[in-house]
């Protein structure tokens, strides 16, 4: 029984692994050439239960088999998996042990031999170890394949990013272009308002400056007329005649001779909502005239509620006045001199509803 002494080899490659397992299983080298018409039982190997044993020697002889009887030299082993088949060795100690027999008969031989062959466990163990490592490197190798893809397809997607990166800031440089052009813009329509708006208010104290000088036109066109209120009308207004009615009621009512007093014009207002006679406008040809009825009519007509005479005054002064009334009386009250002029109250002559002033210039 051959002796086997255990050794840690470095890993071999695989031809070496190769070169070894040969030489276990025909004691020659791969190196040797066979001739193109002798084949070998090399590729019907099969390590698949098999129990291993030890070659006789490197002759080439197997236990038990005679080495000069040529019959007894062919054998049969099952081929092995594909992934576990070893090259065909060329060699020519197999052509020199069966020189007599043909083709024909060594394949005979081959197919009717059951004889397993003896092979080193340790020639296995390289063997099996050796795929097991390239199978690993294979796993490997496609798993690199596979990461090299997805490093691809990730750069590819980092291109697009990047592209689209460049485009977002392409998209805001002109917007901030634009921005900065729309501030400017602003800025110019900023000042035309700002100073469309100054316009604006200098106009509208102008325009306010105007409607009050046109009051006081109208407050100055109405100094000669006096309102006279309470007057009974006829029922046919045809068959009045006003001018005589007021110089009547003067000369009643006041006790003041109207027989040298003139006027411009006399005439009633528009019809009253409360059902009251329309009252009276009567615009004297003196002022003098005015005055005297007017002044009478406060003394005489103080405690009178059926008639009343009173200054004429545009519509919107007429509501000023209402408002300003009731401080004249609380001045007046506590022994301020007081006195209203049209719309303007005048307290110790100093007049307390004074207009704003206008707008600075621009």
């Amino acid at each position: 029984m051959a002796t086997y002494v255990k050794c840690v080899p470095e890993t071999p490659s695989i031809s070496e692994v190769i070169g070894n397992a040969n030489e276990s299983l025909y004691g020659m080298p791969m190196n040797m050439n066979l001739p193109q018409n002798v084949s070998t039982p090399i590729n019907n190997l099969q390590f698949q239960g098999i129990q291993p044993r030890t070659l006789a020697s490197h002759s080439g002889f197997v236990s038990g088999i005679h080495p000069h009887r040529h019959e007894n030299m062919n054998f049969t082993i099952a081929s092995p998996p594909s992934y576990m088949q070893l090259p065909q060795p060329r060699t020519q100690f197999h052509n020199q042990l069966q020189p007599q027999q043909t083709y024909e008969q060594q394949q005979h031989n081959i197919q009717t031999s059951t004889n397993p062959v003896d092979i080193n466990p340790m020639t296995i163990n390289m063997i099996m170890n050796t795929i097991h490592e390239i199978n690993i490197k294979l796993e490997k190798l496609n798993l690199l394949d596979e990461l090299n893809n997805r490093m691809s397809h990730m750069e590819q997607k980092f291109e697009r990013f990047d592209n689209e990166i460049k485009d977002i800031r392409n998209d805001l440089k002109h917007q901030s272009e634009r921005l900065k052009d729309e501030e400017f813009q602003n800025s110019i329509i900023e000042d035309r308002m700002s100073k469309t708006e100054n316009a604006k208010e200098r106009l509208a104290w102008e325009n306010n400056e105007l409607r009050e000088e046109i009051l006081e036109m109208k407050c100055h066109s109405m100094k000669y007329n006096l309102l006279f209120s309470g007057i009974p009308e006829p029922s046919s207004w045809k068959d009045e005649n006003t001018e005589e009615v007021v110089k009547e009621f003067i000369q009643k009512e006041l006790n003041v001779d109207s027989t040298t007093m003139s006027f411009q014009n006399v005439h009633r207002l528009k019809q009253r909502t409360d059902g009251k006679p329309r009252s009276i406008v009567a615009r004297f040809t003196s002022y003098n005239d005015h005055e005297k009825v007017r002044r009478t009519a406060i003394e005489k007509l103080k405690n009178n509620v059926k008639y009343s005479v009173y200054q004429q005054y545009p519509m919107e002064i007429s509501e000023r006045r209402k408002y300003l009334l009731p401080k004249l009386n609380d001045a007046k009250k506590h022994g301020r001199r007081a006195r209203l002029q049209n719309d303007k109250l005048f307290i110790e002559g100093q007049m307390v509803n004074r207009r704003p002033p206008p707008p600075g210039p621009q």
